[in-house]
């Protein structure tokens, strides 16, 4: 009787000791992955369609859709991009070209106290 009330205790303890390690390893947090740096660049691009294309109150493409889309990249306080839309009302008035490109460069300090930004602009009609 004393060897059976042993082996009784011996398999309490073993199960016992196996539900601890059990529940303490299901506690146990998985590693985090380490993340990713973040960049110091940014790329964007955006893409539109839209009614019509006004510029300082003129149609630029005879009230007709106009298709318009940019792209964008930034490092720092510098970014350099290009714009396009399609045109119609040079093309109206006896010219032959069907796109507006704009493209720009600057530089964009805003961090500091004394804002500044410095910009160029190329204006390009295909």
């Amino acid at each position: 009787m004393t060897r059976m009330l042993r082996l009784r205790n011996t398999a309490a303890a073993a199960a016992f000791a196996a539900l601890s390690a059990g529940g303490a390893l299901a506690q146990a947090p998985a590693p985090a992955a380490a993340a990713a740096p973040e960049p110091d660049w940014t790329f964007t691009g955006n893409v539109g369609l839209y009614s019509q294309y006004v510029f300082r109150g003129i149609s630029q493409t005879n009230e007709k859709p106009a298709v318009q889309g940019g792209i964008d990249y930034s490092n720092g306080g510098f970014y350099l991009g290009a714009w396009a839309s399609s045109i119609k009302w040079i093309k109206d008035a006896g010219g032959d070209a069907s796109v507006e490109i704009d493209v720009y460069a600057g530089y964009n300090a805003s961090g500091s106290s004394d804002a500044m930004l410095v910009r160029l602009q190329w204006q390009l009609a295909l």
